[in-house]
């Protein structure tokens, strides 16, 4: 099941037209997708900030060129599999902000081009080099050449890439057998459920997608002025009785039924200048 079917499946279940994912899982991967119906569908953009944990298995000694069991096999190493002990320091010198070069089978754009896209029609792919950031990194049981993993990281960190670079650090090759993403954000995959047996229940608050984001409760008239795209300074929090945001800060602005009503950012150089109306929404 790709991503776009387990969207489609969901919104038909639902009798929903409007429907959206973020962050691709791959087919051969399970675990946690967000969807989005709706107005929620607005919120997307703002789930590609959160945190992302995943457990993975890593298979030293095989390399394929998507870098997963659904690949084609390029190379293979004989060689015993690394020990726990170099595998954990390997692994612990991967956490923290790292340069990491995507694979070349991802969905990179490259001069308006998917990478995949180029890869799958033979051209050779490399796509630029990129900070990403590894919160934590753990090995969880090594079984012959299988490690099983589990990680937690920012946005745009490929296992994949981290499992390539990780084999190479201790001097062969390594490929991911077997991914599952177990929490996106605030989704946890103990709550996940089947798209084809999705039900209104199972629904959860637009502001759930907002993560760890700061929302502010506004009065009747106050939501009424966002919604005509009325000009945010520092005296409006005063009247509307919130808490001034910190520079750059994004927060979110909600109605007394906690409904979204629209997420707005401060300037850099707030409490000087105006605050921006990122998104509006109009929940029912």
């Amino acid at each position: 099941m790709t991503s776009f079917d387990a969207v489609r499946r969901a919104a038909r279940t639902l009798g929903i037209r409007k429907a959206g994912h973020a962050g691709t899982l791959d087919p051969f991967a399970t675990g946690v997708l967000p969807v989005a119906v709706g107005e929620a569908t607005k919120a997307i953009r703002y789930l590609h900030l959160v945190d992302k944990t995943y457990c993975a298995t890593v298979r030293f000694g095989v390399l394929t060129d998507t870098l997963d069991v659904a690949g084609k096999v390029l190379r293979t190493d004989d060689s015993p599999p690394p020990p726990v002990e170099a595998v954990t320091a390997a692994l612990n010198s991967f956490i923290g902000e790292i340069v990491q070069r995507p694979p070349a089978f991802s969905a990179v754009k490259i001069n308006g081009k998917r990478a995949y896209e180029l890869a799958r029609g033979g051209e050779t792919v490399e796509p630029a080099p990129r900070k990403v950031k590894i919160h934590e990194a753990k090995l969880v049981s090594l079984d012959g050449p299988d490690a099983e993993i589990e990680l937690r990281c920012g946005a745009g960190m490929y296992v994949r890439a981290l499992a390539r670079d990780l084999a190479e650090r201790l001097g062969t090759c390594g490929t991911v057998w077997a991914l599952t993403r177990t929490a996106y954000g605030p989704f946890a995959v103990d709550d996940a459920v089947d798209p084809a047996k999705a039900s209104q229940s199972a629904l959860k608050p637009t502001t759930t997608a907002l993560g760890s984001m700061r929302v502010e409760v506004v009065p009747p008239d106050v939501e009424s002025r966002v919604r005509q795209g009325a000009h945010i300074f520092d005296s409006f929090f005063d009247r509307a009785g919130m808490k001034r945001p910190r520079p750059r800060e994004r927060f979110g602005l909600v109605d007394a039924a906690s409904r979204l009503i629209a997420v707005i950012i401060a300037p850099p150089s707030f409490p000087s200048g105006r605050c921006e109306i990122e998104r509006v929404f109009d929940e029912k």
